[in-house]
């Protein structure tokens, strides 16, 4: 017999083993939010081939706001996320959401 590799997915939620507050899971659930929107921001620049400067320069602010926003020392509201992406010549298609905590990985079987 041979094996064949499936796609499958393994999911758990580590969450509530590490974090044990509303206080302590609301942190988590706000900084995971501003990380990925951080993220979303850059993997943008990359795309458009633009540094931080040329960035604040397109959306009228200083480079030092661009790098404090992207840092999450400087809150990032919807509408500042949606001048960013603007000013890479994108747009947010898709939020997608998951539950709290919940990890998803890759796994074989036979």
């Amino acid at each position: 017999m041979t094996r064949k590799q499936v796609e499958a997915v393994y999911s758990f939620n580590w969450l509530s083993s590490h974090l044990t507050t509303n206080e302590e899971t609301r942190a988590f659930a706000s900084d995971s939010l501003l990380l990925n929107a951080s993220q979303v921001v850059m993997n943008a620049m990359i795309g458009a081939d633009i540094s931080r400067a040329q960035l604040a320069q397109r959306i009228s602010k200083s480079k030092s706001y661009v790098s404090q926003v992207l840092s999450g020392s400087r809150n990032m509201t919807l509408r500042t996320l949606a001048d960013l992406l603007w000013a890479c010549g994108q747009e947010v298609a898709v939020m997608e959401l998951q539950r709290l905590g919940e990890m998803k990985v890759p796994c074989e079987s036979l």
